[in-house]
């Protein structure tokens, strides 16, 4: 009986990390055909970690994405100004997936496993269940270890 409250305690706390794997697909398919494009600044928020806002238009229609001021090899954030233009990568067959960064790169860095940040606020909720598990185990030792009735 205890083991099986240890497996489903267990099983609780891996849950959800199941969802912290990502394969990144899109982004491999950028990798294998990418091509580039010229990508201009719309506006920034330096305050905000250094983001950029930036633009670029595939067969007439425009995407939009964000990246940080570093990504842009620029020394300053407040360097950065409406129109600057850099290139972008972007996958044809989906336009929309781009990236600053080298397509392999930028798709080496985003498949994997990742702890999600949403991960960080409910892991307190999570003590009970490794608590929980602890006490199994402990009973479980303390019954293999207890002599049978009538041994001596």
């Amino acid at each position: 009986m205890h083991s099986i409250k240890f497996i489903l305690a267990f099983i609780a706390l891996l849950a959800p990390l199941a969802g912290c794997h990502e394969k990144a697909e899109q982004y491999q398919g950028l990798a294998e055909r990418a091509v580039t494009s010229p990508a201009t600044v719309n506006g920034t928020a330096c305050q905000n970690h250094g983001s950029v806002s930036y633009s670029y238009v595939i067969d007439g229609k425009r995407y939009y994405g964000w990246t940080s001021s570093s990504e842009l090899s620029v020394s300053s954030c407040s360097d950065i100004r409406p129109g600057h233009a850099f290139p972008i990568y972007y996958d044809p067959l989906h336009p929309s997936v781009n990236s600053i960064k080298e397509p392999w790169e930028e798709y080496e860095s985003r498949r994997g496993y990742h702890i999600p940040g949403w991960l960080i606020y409910f892991l307190p909720l999570f003590i009970p269940f490794f608590v929980l598990g602890i006490e199994i185990l402990k009973d479980k030792q303390n019954d293999t270890s207890a002599p049978a009735h009538g041994d001596h």
